[in-house]
């Protein structure tokens, strides 16, 4: 569980932060190290940019000229300072300040302990940003109904868009319930209200109620006007979303996926294990209302920027092609469809680059953010 106050950062974890925004940096690897020698027993930093690791060197007072920490910063401090526990075990913590969060990650593996933290601004960016070439899109999910699913890669910037909807759906004067493992954003929308409650999501597909349901529950009879629902990986959680949509209240999840396709094709093999195929199709083709997929590309100085198709799914014709036939008859038809131009308002990929290149995002990282050809 992650703790959701905000506070006044340590100084070392002021450092990191100095170090993450010289560097431009989106995540920060401390990973343990055994051995001998000088400085062979401190953890090592490694730095992403643009999607790559480097390593920390002479970074901000905190490390060596091989990436090391230095004298004092041990494993065992990291975690104390970052975690502010004693003996913190694994799991995941929110750092809230004014201006920027990070969320931190303790894992063990065989290797030894390493912290994982990414850092993001304090509050989603505003929806329109990723679609400054298509305001219409912008428009169809302020007035979706249904469940919109966000999917792509990790690290891609999901949750960061979910939440940007959640937003634009609060100042329509809603009140909106999210519901994460762990809570991402504390948004605070001046028209409306968004409520966040966390919930340890379910960690395999074993039958019976998961955490979830009773937060759904508990959702659905506190006068809300629209959901979120953090990101489903098993068959329970996915069954109990598709069981709540469907009404007026839009909802939206994500899932990692790597393509649109995909991930319908993810959403039926997790809910088909916890009811009937055909169901699990029926209840998909008269609640979805639209998926997005979002990667990450970068401008010239490393800054992300999100790279989105978009894919409506209201058209009768469409919802049949879900509800019947096989599923390869279904996926062509989709696929055709969309790639075709034949549905209006889909963000295919030529409109997905110039999006993000008005953003400032680079050609080359632009065309890595695409989705694989299905």
């Amino acid at each position: 569980m992650s703790e959701l106050q905000n506070e006044i950062p340590s100084e070392t974890v002021i450092q990191l932060i100095a170090g993450a925004e010289i560097s431009n940096a989106t995540d920060v690897h401390i990973v343990a190290r055994a051995g001998v020698g000088s400085n062979r027993g401190h953890p090592r930093i490694w730095f992403r940019n643009c999607g790559r690791l480097s390593l920390a060197l002479n970074w901000n007072n905190l490390t060596d000229s091989e990436g090391a920490t230095l004298p004092g910063l041990t494993m065992h401090a990291l975690k104390q300072t970052i975690f502010r526990r004693e003996d913190p075990s694994a799991g995941i913590r929110v750092i809230r300040s004014s201006r920027r969060q990070i969320r931190a990650r303790l894992n063990k593996t065989l290797n030894g302990e390493e912290i994982v933290l990414r850092f993001q601004p304090r509050t989603p960016p505003p929806l329109g940003d990723c679609f400054k070439g298509s305001p219409a899109v912008v428009e169809a999910l302020r007035n979706a109904t249904g469940l919109v699913v966000v999917c792509g890669p990790q690290g891609a910037g999901k949750s960061t868009l979910a939440s940007s909807i959640v937003e634009i759906w609060a100042n329509e004067k809603r009140h909106i319930r999210t519901i994460e493992d762990p809570v991402e954003y504390l948004l605070d929308p001046i028209q409306g209200i968004v409520s966040s409650v966390e919930v340890s999501f379910s960690q395999n597909d074993s039958p019976g109620a998961s955490p979830l349901d009773a937060a759904l529950r508990d959702a659905l009879r506190s006068d809300i006007d629209g959901l979120m629902v953090g990101e489903v990986r098993t068959g329970p959680d996915m069954a109990s979303t598709l069981n709540v949509c469907g009404a007026r209240e839009p909802v939206v999840t994500t899932l990692h996926a790597r393509s649109i396709m995909d991930a319908i094709l993810r959403i039926l093999n997790l809910a088909s294990k916890h009811m009937d195929d055909d169901v699990a199709r029926r209840s998909l083709a008269q609640c979805l209302d639209t998926i997005l997929y979002v990667d990450l590309a970068y401008s010239k100085e490393g800054r992300p920027v999100p790279v989105v198709l978009s894919a409506p799914f209201g058209a009768p014709s469409i919802r049949k092609n879900i509800a019947e036939g096989t599923r390869s008859s279904m996926l062509q038809a989709l696929t055709t469809a969309f790639e075709g131009g034949m549905v209006p308002g889909t963000i295919r990929k030529d409109v997905a680059i110039d999006n993000a290149k008005r953003s400032g995002g680079t050609e080359a990282s632009i065309l890595a953010a695409l989705p694989p050809s299905n």
